[in-house]
């Protein structure tokens, strides 16, 4: 079964208000098998849609060959408390800031946290480059990119069934 989450509206930061951007690097924690790696992808972006959304959060989180890559925009108090909450997260190792900067807009105005599995939609053009070796220009290009190619986030889900007493 798949499921569409429309996980975002459109948000803007009001006009003078600071805005921070931070891009993260991490190895995946999760093990692989059995649907448990589906199962934390979509409670990472379930706990997403419903803090991100509260915190005035949006970005995109990219899972690319056993890494996350993962951009947070917002106000900075925000952005610095869900980063927080990601260091401690047993699901990430190795958690690397990649960018950190302030921005007039967002990258990712209409999602909460966009999901895209690189595995399964890999990224076109520079795609053999590492991450870490992006400048921040192509490093945004490449996220913007990315971006481009959701329309809607799809997510398989396991189907629950009915059991009857």
């Amino acid at each position: 079964m798949t499921r569409t989450l429309n996980l975002g509206r459109s948000r803007e930061t009001a006009i003078g208000e600071p805005m921070a951007r931070l891009v993260y690097l991490s190895a995946c924690a999760i093990p692989r098998g059995k649907g448990h790696f589906r199962a934390e992808i979509a409670d990472i972006i379930s706990a997403c849609e419903r803090n991100n959304t509260a915190a005035d959060i949006t970005g995109i989180l990219i899972h690319d060959r056993g890494r996350f890559i993962q951009l947070l925009e917002g106000r900075p108090a925000a952005v610095t408390a869900v980063f927080s909450a990601i260091r401690r997260d047993s699901r990430h190792e190795q958690v690397t800031i990649l960018l950190q900067e302030t921005a007039g807009h967002r990258l990712m105005p209409d999602w909460s946290m966009a999901f895209l599995n690189a595995e399964e939609t890999p990224l076109h053009g520079n795609e053999a480059s590492g991450w870490l070796d992006l400048d921040s220009d192509e490093l945004i290009a490449r996220l913007q990119q990315a971006r481009d190619e959701l329309s809607v986030m799809r997510l398989p889900l396991a189907v629950r069934r009915k059991t009857s007493a």
